[in-house]
């Protein structure tokens, strides 16, 4: 029947939407009251942090946000004893997962994830805040996750003009893909990657950095481990759409 049909794409999608929040929000959380100027595409507007984890951050805006939206966050008032490199002056960049109007007022909250891994945010005001407050990230506690799932994806590694290798991506995560290459192209080398098509989804390019590699005697290849860089919010939502098309391929 075809109504049965739909109700279970719909219960599937919210299944595979709960399982990205879950794996991708287990952090402690302080309140907290931060100034910030926000960008959505070409779109600036000011704001307040209203809370802070590991993870991502609760604001409070003057605009209506959307479940999906790519924001740029730049904290613009912090205490004095936040302190050290990335202060003010780092971008992060977040995705809203939630947005609800506070009742009575023309402000909405929203909530967002950062798309940063945990390296970078340790090098920022954000972890600088968290520890001020006794709860940064330690451990499996704060660690940022990232949905990762199984995959066959062709990719190729354009490594100069003209000049590529051929593999598959075996999984894939917003932070990055692990794939298998008949060679190794060397550590910390920055390639450009060219993923898929998958199904109805278009090629996807992008830039990123060989950050581990393993060779394999029995297949004669190399496991690498490349994560993404210089991601455009475009990229982002190319990487989340072929990950929700996979995850419904598993059947999560």
């Amino acid at each position: 029947m075809a109504w049965l049909s739909k109700l279970k794409e719909i219960v599937t999608k919210c299944r595979e939407e709960d399982l990205i929040l879950k794996e991708r929000r287990r952090a402690p959380r302080i309140s907290c009251f931060i100034e910030a100027a926000f960008s959505v595409g070409e779109y600036t507007f000011e704001g307040t942090i209203i809370a802070l984890e590991a993870t991502g951050l609760r604001l409070l805006s003057p605009v209506k946000l959307s479940r999906g939206d790519i924001l740029t966050v730049k904290a613009l008032t912090l205490p004095d004893e936040t302190e050290g490199e990335g202060r003010h002056t780092v971008l992060l960049k977040a995705e809203i997962v939630w947005c609800r109007q506070k009742r009575g007022f023309p402000l909405f909250y929203a909530g967002a994830m950062f798309l940063e891994d945990e390296e970078t945010i340790r090098n920022t005001w954000v972890y600088k805040e968290l520890s001020r407050h006794g709860v940064a990230s330690t451990g499996d506690a704060g660690r940022r996750r990232t949905v990762r799932v199984t995959s066959s994806l062709p990719v190729q590694v354009v490594l100069e003009k003209r000049k590529w290798l051929t593999g598959v991506a075996i999984d894939l995560s917003l932070g990055g893909i692990k794939m298998n290459l008949i060679r190794d192209p060397g550590i910390d080398k920055e390639v450009t990657l060219r993923i898929g098509p998958y199904k109805n989804l278009a090629l996807m390019e992008c830039r990123g950095i060989i950050k581990r590699s393993a060779y394999n005697k029995k297949t004669e290849d190399y496991t690498l481990g490349v994560e993404f860089i210089n991601f455009e919010d475009t990229q982002v939502k190319q990487v989340g759409n072929y990950i929700m098309a996979l995850l419904r391929e598993a059947r999560i």
